[in-house]
């Protein structure tokens, strides 16, 4: 039963990316796209609506939009500078806009939707592609039967005459030799998308199998028999196919599989010589037509009509006028061109040219930066061949091809924040990692971060000046990971740290992890369900101590969730280990820190404000999952002792002037049994490794002695507590 739900599932999106990549015109002078926009945007508001903000954030979506801005700020200024000068070609300016319109934002919106439905039913980038190719078969379907069937060649081109009004569509010097295919239009365009489709197998059979080549002849039967500039791509692609190949040692693997692809061309173009002598008669000649053969493709490509360009400051600027034959501009200027180039001048200059390739680059680098290594090779065939095909035509325009690139885009960028349906909820949530020559230890510690099943997180980290390869690592995160905000100070301590990320945390609830530390992939999910199924101020989970023979283990535990009202400061000593003075094992509302830092340059330093943040709360929830591993490192300094130890010692001062302040006697006590117990470990601990401080060992001896009376008349104490400080008190 859930296997026929996903495949229905992946026949909805197979239809509506084959309708996405060529809009077949089922409606009169509508185009198709946008209904599909329309549609996808009431969908995304819907049920997809609390996702959007995450794509508002996306950075890589924001800069390829805002360069699409700049392009179309540009060409708005170009077209008033010409009316100023009284260059007014109204009707031309709004088919531009039209163009683009259908690309930004019409394309843009359907892509966010595929890539949501995607996420929502777990289909990865490879399975997209696969759709993508299974889409691109429809259109090979559809144009096999109009080759075999010329009633039903008739019907599609009536539909498309009717609904779309394109004339070619009656004229028998065309329709006798091409437009087997049902799509907005048979033309130049159509065969750069369809040149691309048919090359996708090529690259996708080295993941999934070689399989996957029985359908590359299926595909190129789309633009044998509709496109010579598809034709084109495809060999583009199939040589760059070839070289991958080469430098993976792929090669022989292969050599089978190209018989069978030579077999399969010869064969194809066999049948159509037969059926439709005409159309192959037409594909030579144009080939041919680039060794100087008359009446072909190359003749008038590089005619000197095709090659005009606009007068002084208009080439750098342009005219905001496309010279491919819209508008009736042909009886206005006395010629027209094709190329792509050429109309890119006409329309926004040299400026508007240089815009372009920065805005197409950025795209095809991200896009090689993101896919493996086969995919590249594509991603460099995509980059080869819009190049290309810029000369025979205007690509950047709405066709199957920027479709296909722009959805590759959207979902890796999307990808980039790690969207999934396994989203616990809505809440913006800091973690707050600071980062200090952990160069063996943060890989773990971010990885079990990120693979959170709550994603929702703003992951900060504080590099405190390492001098190691932290910085590199963190990076390298950073790039993969959009809710990573990496941020870099001098050395100033872990405190110093701590409060840089809370003064750049954005969520309404703030974690801090340390470092050298990792945990488990429900932490942050069971610290929410805690806090907020408890209304609490604050939650705990229980730790484990791990070394580096531990396993990460990550399976769901059943947490046993306890809530203490009224949570002041006598739960500062309660009998649950984890609700101690640490800051990494809980969450914490961000609203606590409003007035709380972390004293800088001090070790224990959470010692010194956990009486400030139990003054700030009303309730704690405490969790009985081991979800976080603390991990002590033999050269820390907690794991080792240094004079820096008796920072505690002032923390625990303070802790209990604080109390005295606040006159609660009973709590003062508590706290003063603290301060002795940790007045006699330390002076213990500074007799074994500093000996040489003799006067500071005295002076911490006269503090004993000054608060013992008062330390046993003040103050119950647990026998094993009592024991363990008479030992202490016996050893001094």
């Amino acid at each position: 039963m859930l296997a026929s739900e996903n495949m229905r599932k992946e026949i909805f999106l197979i239809i509506y990316i084959f309708l996405l990549l060529f809009a077949p015109p089922f409606f009169k002078n509508i185009n198709l796209l946008l209904i599909l926009a329309f549609f996808s945007a009431i969908i995304i508001v819907v049920k997809y609506r609390n996702k959007i903000k995450l794509i508002i954030k996306n950075h890589y979506l924001k800069k390829g939009l805002f360069l699409i801005g700049i392009y179309y700020m540009w060409q708005v200024l170009s077209i008033f500078i010409n009316i100023l000068f009284g260059e007014v070609h109204i009707y031309n300016y709004i088919i531009n806009f039209y163009s683009m319109f259908l690309v930004v934002p019409m394309t843009f919106i359907c892509c966010i939707y595929i890539v949501f439905y995607s996420y929502d039913n777990e289909i990865d980038f490879n399975q997209l592609i696969k759709i993508i190719i299974y889409a691109g078969l429809i259109q090979s379907v559809i144009t096999l039967l109009a080759f075999l069937f010329p009633n039903i060649k008739e019907t599609l081109l009536n539909i498309m005459y009717d609904n779309t009004g394109e004339k070619l569509y009656l004229n028998n010097y065309h329709t006798t030799r091409r437009f087997f295919g049902f799509a907005n239009n048979l033309l130049d365009s159509f065969g750069f998308g369809v040149g691309i489709l048919s090359t996708l197998p090529l690259f996708y059979s080295v993941k999934n199998g070689k399989k996957w080549l029985i359908t590359v002849p299926f595909l190129l039967l789309v633009p044998l028999l509709n496109s010579r500039t598809g034709l084109l791509m495809f060999i583009i692609g199939f040589i760059i196919w070839i070289i991958y190949l080469f430098k993976n040692n792929l090669f022989q693997s292969y050599s089978k599989i190209f018989i069978y692809l030579f077999i399969s061309t010869i064969f194809l173009f066999f049948i159509t010589a037969i059926l439709y002598p005409t159309t192959i008669g037409w594909i030579i000649n144009d080939f041919l037509s680039f060794l100087n053969v008359k009446n072909g493709t190359a003749n008038i490509l590089f005619s000197k009509d095709f090659w005009t360009l606009p007068k002084l400051i208009n080439i750098v600027i342009g005219k905001g006028i496309l010279v491919a034959g819209f508008g009736g501009l042909k009886n206005y200027l006395g010629f027209t061109s094709d190329v792509g180039y050429i109309n890119e001048i006409w329309k926004t200059g040299i400026v508007g040219i240089i815009i372009m390739l920065v805005l197409f680059v950025y795209i095809i680098r991200f896009i090689f930066k993101n896919v493996d290594k086969c995919y590249k090779f594509f991603a460099i065939f995509i980059f080869v061949s819009v190049l290309i095909t810029n000369i025979k035509f205007y690509v950047y325009s709405y066709n199957p091809g920027i479709v296909v690139i722009l959805l590759f885009f959207v979902y890796l960028a999307v990808n980039k924040v790690k969207l999934n349906n396994n989203l616990t909820g809505n809440t913006l949530i800091s973690v707050i990692i600071p980062v200090y020559n952990v160069e063996n230890y943060i890989s773990r510690c971010l990885t079990s971060v990120v693979k959170q099943t709550y994603t929702n997180l703003e992951i900060i980290l504080v590099n405190d000046g390492s001098t190691d390869n932290s910085e590199m690592i963190c990076k390298k995160f950073e790039k993969d990971d959009l809710r990573i905000h990496y941020i870099k100070q001098s050395n100033m301590g872990l405190s110093a740290a701590r409060n840089t990320g809370i003064k750049n945390a954005n969520g309404k609830y703030l974690i801090f992890i340390d470092s050298d530390d990792y945990v488990n992939v429900h932490f942050v999910e069971d610290l929410y369900s805690a806090v907020v199924n408890s209304n609490a101020d604050v939650a705990v989970c229980d730790f484990k101590k791990v070394d580096d023979r531990s396993e990460d283990i990550y399976n769901k535990e059943i947490s046993i969730v306890e809530k203490f009202d009224d949570y002041k400061f006598d739960n500062l000593y309660n009998d649950k280990s984890t609700v101690t003075t640490v800051a990494w094992n809980k969450i914490y509302k961000k609203e606590i820190f409003d007035n709380i830092r972390y004293p800088n340059g001090r070790i224990h330093e959470d010692e010194y404000v956990i009486t400030y943040i139990l003054e700030q709360i009303n309730s704690i929830a405490y969790s009985s999952s081991k979800y976080y591993y603390y991990y002590q490192r033999p050269n820390s300094i907690t794991g080792s002792y240094s004079m820096k130890r008796l920072d505690i010692l002032e923390a625990l001062k303070e802790r209990v002037q604080f109390f005295e302040k606040k006159n609660l006697k009973w709590l003062k006590s508590r706290a003063l049994y603290d301060y002795y117990y940790q007045l006699c470990y330390q002076k213990k601990m500074m007799s074994l490794y500093f000996s040489t401080e003799k006067d500071l060992i005295q002076k911490l001896d006269i503090l004993i002695k000054n608060i013992e009376k008062q330390f046993f008349r003040n103050i119950y104490i647990n026998p094993f507590r009592k024991l363990k400080i008479l030992l202490l008190f016996y050893v001094r």
